[in-house]
């Protein structure tokens, strides 16, 4: 299992990216806009703003994306677990809820992977994350224009030709 660290920013995630992105000499990859869902009813004003990228640095990873709703210094940070199986990411989702604010349940997702979400009994949030499968770059260009990348082009291009092959 992974750990990962999620920042959540108010609608300047790219603009924090790139700061970053500089500062820890990383590499930006698997950048999808809210715009690339294909889930109907996403207000226009935030199209262009960040789904999800990541970054990468010396074998670390951080999550960032834009909030939806509002959050502030404090809450605008999560623990997010990629886990290695389906019956792991299932075991810890149902403890981890116990007494908790279940954000999302665990479902699938259109990127491939088991998801969900949720605030523990202790105010800590999580997400969790089991890549059933990664999807293939066509696969997803028939659902959704892929984006231009914020500077990894050819780090984009292996991500998103990964996609929904099996692991």
């Amino acid at each position: 299992m992974q750990v990962i660290p999620y920042f959540y920013f108010p609608g300047n995630a790219e603009e924090a990216a790139n700061f970053y992105k500089i500062a820890l000499k990383a590499e930006i990859s698997g950048l999808m806009r809210y715009k690339d869902q294909p889930y109907p009813g996403m207000p226009d004003d935030i199209g262009e703003k960040i789904l999800h990228l990541e970054l990468i640095f010396n074998e670390n990873t951080i999550y960032i994306s834009d909030s939806i709703g509002q959050n502030t210094i404090g809450d605008h940070v999560q623990v997010n677990l990629n886990c290695d199986t389906e019956e792991q990411i299932h075991w810890i989702y149902e403890h981890l809820k116990v007494d908790g604010t279940i954000s999302m349940e665990l479902q699938d997702t259109f990127w491939g992977a088991v998801f969900g979400s949720l605030i523990d009994q202790y105010g800590v949030p999580w997400s969790f994350n089991y890549q059933k499968c990664v999807v293939e770059a066509d696969a997803v260009a028939d659902i959704v224009e892929i984006p231009e990348p914020i500077d990894a082009l050819d780090e984009a291009v292996d991500y998103a030709e990964s996609l929904i092959t099996p692991e």
